[in-house]
């Protein structure tokens, strides 16, 4: 994929969707990612593993495409 921009936020460990959003709104670097206004396209994803460590993932990946 080309691109002009790009970021992405990770998280693990918390146990809901919601919980995840408002650790990224707490969080400086995470929170300029989803405000970023330059971003036009997203992609979440959310996962469950329960034998892992952290038993929960999130990931949202930002970009905007090229030309």
């Amino acid at each position: 994929v080309k691109y002009t921009w790009a970021g992405e936020n990770i998280a693990a460990g918390y146990p809901s969707p919601e919980a995840v959003v408002d650790a990224w709104m707490k969080s400086d670097g995470h929170r300029k990612n989803i405000l970023k206004p330059e971003f036009t396209h997203l992609a979440v994803g959310y996962c469950y593993a329960p034998a892992d460590e952290y038993s929960y993932y999130a990931v949202q990946l930002f970009y905007t495409p090229a030309g």
